[in-house]
Formats: structure tokens, sequence, C-alpha cells
């Protein structure tokens, strides 16, 4: 049963192959962007954890 779908997928793709391969390229875009999003934002969050008055320390900046 699982090789009928394989096959099934695999004529399909062969068929529509600039759709698959949009499909997949925006599958991989999507992903590699949501990864770097959350890298960014663990960075942020993690910013002057390491001190002891961790929770008491305030960043400020200036904006030009």
């Amino acid at each position: 049963m699982l090789q009928e779908y394989i096959r099934i997928a695999v004529r399909n793709l062969a068929k529509n192959r600039v759709y698959a391969a949009l499909g997949a390229g925006g599958l991989a875009l999507g992903i590699a962007c949501a990864l770097l999003m959350v890298l960014f934002i663990r960075d942020e969050l993690s910013f002057d954890r390491f001190h002891r008055n961790a929770p008491r320390i305030v960043r400020a900046t200036l904006l030009r």
C-alpha cells in the first residue's frame, strides 16, 4: 500500500516538475527563515543572563 502511494507521488512530481520545485523551494525558504528568527530571538532574550542580578539590568539604546 505504501509503495503505491510513493509511486503515485513520484509520477505526480514528474508531471509537475515546476510546481514541485516551487513547493520544495518555498518550504526550504520558510524553514530557513523560521530558524533564523528563532535564533535571533533566542540571542536577544539571552542578553546579560550570566550576571547575578540579571533581572535588574536594563539595556538602553539610542535610535537615530
